[in-house]
């Protein structure tokens, strides 16, 4: 260190200047944006949860919807970067990427995720036992209300890209009139109760074609099937709710709308064939 320094300096600047030297990590003489880059390879394998490569390698991760077997969203990381230095805490919160992937298992961390990502598209996994009890004081008395993150989805519709849900009984209104101009993968279940398409709700979203690229629904019942089109859809997983009779033609029309398919696995479905 001291063959760098100009020996023309008096002394006490030249100790004060090595031990500077000496005692700054060279971490933080990198700019910001190389920073940046080193922190999401850190934290690369949550932010992968919505890239290209893992929606083609879309697989079913729960089994009617068992909460011990939910994925969950790996942000440890992450926040362990931010208690490092009051630099690397201010550079993570003003890139509002690294706040795009969360599950719902935290309500207070969920929505703290939600703002940090700004503006940007959402992945997100919520389950219905994803709950916690809030205690709000309204003027002399302690009202506690129970907050879920699936009741937090549908505010968020129009940002998310990924949505992995678990629903207790019957699936929420929005499944068959809001449409998620962004979603890209759907992997919807229905713990305990049922989905069905009926002549009142023939379409996913209410809205005739979709540009999803994976679909999966778990908890189907039968025997309709929902009438979209899917001209983007490279993987496919229906599960019936019991083993309900579903028409060889209202598979064949699925089939007939998803020209691109890659993966198609039907689950607990009895096919009725005619008689010739």
């Amino acid at each position: 260190a001291h063959q760098n320094l100009d020996p023309g300096l008096p002394v006490h600047t030249m100790r004060q200047l090595t031990t500077e030297l000496h005692h700054s990590p060279p971490i933080d003489t990198l700019p910001n944006e190389l920073l940046l880059e080193i922190f999401r390879f850190c934290v690369g394998q949550s932010l992968d949860y919505i890239t290209p490569v893992y929606l083609g390698t879309f697989e079913i991760d729960f089994e009617g919807g068992c909460h011990d077997e939910w994925p969950r969203i790996d942000v440890a990381q992450l926040i362990s970067l931010t208690h490092v230095c009051a630099r690397w805490r201010f550079l993570l919160l003003d890139c509002p990427k690294f706040w795009t992937c969360i599950d719902g298992h935290n309500i207070a961390q969920f929505i703290a995720f939600v703002q940090r990502s700004k503006s940007l598209p959402l992945s997100l996994a919520v389950c219905y036992e994803d709950a916690e009890l809030t205690r709000e004081k309204q003027g002399s008395e302690v009202v506690v209300y129970r907050q879920d993150a699936v009741a937090l989805v549908s505010p968020l519709l129009a940002r998310i890209e990924r949505l992995d849900i678990v629903v207790e009984d019957y699936p929420p209104t929005w499944i068959f009139q809001e449409y998620p101009p962004l979603l890209e993968v759907f992997n919807f279940c229905v713990h305990e109760g049922e989905i069905k398409f009926t002549s009142e709700t023939p379409l996913l979203f209410n809205t005739q074609v979709l540009p999803l690229t994976a679909l999966a629904i778990s908890g189907l019942s039968g025997p309709d099937l929902p009438l979209n089109e899917l001209p983007n859809l490279t993987h496919l997983y229906l599960s019936m709710c019991s083993f309900d009779d579903v028409p060889p033609e209202n598979i064949l029309s699925l089939l007939s709308r998803t020209p691109n398919l890659e993966v198609f696995h039907f689950d607990c479905v009895s096919v009725s064939v005619p008689e010739a």
